[in-house]
């Protein structure tokens, strides 16, 4: 049926699923996204595979994402922040509700639609829980915005996520990540000391103290703790 609305879609070649494991993710991405509705989620439409792909069929968000806005700006404002951040703890909170840690977030994945409204995307790297108290055990997600405890031994769970919030919300106002290391060796260690970088623009200097107060609040100086 013919219609006038226009879609995203994420087009995957099955000639790159070359393991199992691969596999398994994608299938299980599309599973944990399908059902889920609401206002600060991308919204699932179809998918489906031919020979050579299989096809992911998405909300558009014709205002692309935070980290296309922060690369035009660099920095946003405290109030802006404000406003972007409250509506990514909406859809988190929903996405918690229903068991899932989203285990990616960060400005490449927190998308905008025309009216600048939050959409979360990109659950490639989400799991799902059958209780509230379990952990997760797999190293994942994107260096500068990952939690300490992703990264030992003790597992993780929601709070993780909400580390990675306070580090979005530090990085939109100073204009880099917190924990930006030369190295994601420096990055990794930054992260486990909670050790801020003083790279960030001299422009949002002035918000480096309300970024880092932020992002504690959110987050803590350790998300599990």
């Amino acid at each position: 049926m013919a219609t006038d609305k226009t879609f995203a879609a994420k087009v995957i070649a099955k000639k790159m699923l070359t393991k199992v494991t691969l596999k398994k993710a994608l299938k299980r991405e599309i599973e944990i996204h399908r059902p889920l509705t609401h206002k600060h989620v991308v919204g699932f439409h179809n998918s489906f595979e031919d020979m050579k792909n299989i096809y992911i069929i998405l909300e558009y968000c014709s205002g692309r994402s935070l980290l296309d806005l922060q690369i035009k700006r660099h920095t946003l404002t405290v109030p802006e922040c404000r406003y972007f951040i409250y509506e990514v703890l909406e859809g988190v909170l929903f996405l918690h509700q229903k068991k899932i840690i989203h285990r990616d977030l960060k400005p490449g994945n927190i998308f905008l639609n025309d009216q600048l409204h939050i959409k979360i995307g990109d659950f490639g790297l989400a799991t799902k829980f059958n209780a509230k108290d379990d952990r997760a055990q797999t190293f994942c997600g994107t260096p500068n915005y990952m939690a300490p405890e992703m990264m030992s031994a003790r597992g993780h769970s929601f709070k993780a996520d909400i580390w990675s919030i306070g580090c979005i919300l530090y990085s939109l106002i100073v204009g880099t990540p917190p924990f930006d290391g030369a190295l994601v060796e420096d990055t990794y260690t930054n992260i486990r000391s909670c050790k801020y970088n003083s790279r960030g623009s001299s422009v949002s200097h002035k918000n480096g103290g309300p970024a880092k107060s932020g992002a504690k609040t959110i987050g803590g100086q350790n998300a599990e703790t």
